[in-house]
């Protein structure tokens, strides 16, 4: 579940918000993988999940497949959702925390990767500097640690962030295109990220430039050729707009890691998930 990376020369930084159009722009955005132009493919999709008012659409690249939700939300609005409705939302020290944590340091959650998939790459071990981008509060950290890596973590959410900080982690909040690490990573967690960016490209080469010679980065997100997605349509729960701005086929992921300059070593790989996390509904890539 990891993926290999080969240095490259000096790459780019340009603001997010620059790279992605918005709303006003729509049948004007260009494909970031062919620079093909889009065409509506679904509409009338809803947030399922929390609420969010509006109404989206899925556009798909003439060309390449890559597909994206429309219209796309500027990055203060993102910000703006995530703080309000979405990952940690203040609950500590209830029952359930504590059972959950628990049940996350056990042996029968490691079962239970076996049988239904290691989506989150928690059955992986160290040593070396590891990042998980996206890490909430901190669930992750403590278990990558347990697995023998120094963990260390980026999230958007300051209260998440605290907590990880509490529990003696070092989070980061700031934009993965601002960070500057002390020391390079030797691996890289995007678990169920990727589809959430505004420019899954410059992300990669934001990965790449803090990873170590040789570093991995280790990916997950769902697979748009999911046939879960065939069986629920409009109700799909990995549509998930307007938070999953790109929805990636097997295919679409190999072709974005590849430009963003990355190689796939011998005994490593990354896989997307058809929507429930089992072993059965991934597809290595």
């Amino acid at each position: 579940m990891n993926q290999s990376v080969d240095r490259v020369g000096e790459m780019s930084n340009p603001e997010v918000s620059q790279a992605v159009p918005r709303s006003s722009e729509a049948g004007k955005e260009t494909c970031i993988l062919c620079g093909s132009g889009f065409e509506p493919i679904l509409s009338g999709l809803t947030d399922t999940r929390f609420g969010t008012l509006g109404s989206y659409e899925v556009h798909r690249c003439r060309d390449c497949g890559l597909e994206r939700t429309w219209p796309v939300p500027s990055l203060a609005e993102l910000k703006t959702l995530y703080e309000a409705q979405y990952n940690f939302g203040g609950e500590t020290g209830t029952r359930y925390t504590r059972l959950r944590e628990r049940f996350l340091m056990s042996f029968p959650y490691r079962v239970w990767m076996r049988l239904d998939g290691d989506i989150a790459f928690h059955s992986r071990g160290g040593p070396g500097r590891l990042l998980d981008v996206g890490c909430n509060e901190g669930r992750g950290l403590r278990i990558y640690t347990k697995n023998g890596f120094l963990a260390e973590g980026l999230e958007l959410n300051e209260r998440a962030a605290m907590q990880a900080r509490i529990a003696g982690f070092n989070v980061y909040t700031c934009l993965l295109g601002d960070y500057k690490p002390t020391a390079p990573y030797d691996v890289a967690v995007l678990s169920n990220v990727l589809e959430h960016s505004l420019d899954p490209k410059q992300m990669l080469w934001d990965v790449h430039r803090i990873l170590a010679i040789n570093g991995k980065v280790w990916i997950t997100c769902p697979s748009s050729h999911s046939w879960l997605r065939k069986i629920f349509g409009r109700s799909w729960i990995n549509w998930h707009v307007p938070f999953h701005i790109f929805h990636f086929s097997p295919k679409t992921l190999r072709q974005l890691l590849e430009n963003a300059g990355y190689t796939r070593s011998q005994d490593s790989f990354y896989f997307l998930h058809y929507g429930s996390g089992t072993k059965s509904d991934a597809v290595i890539v």
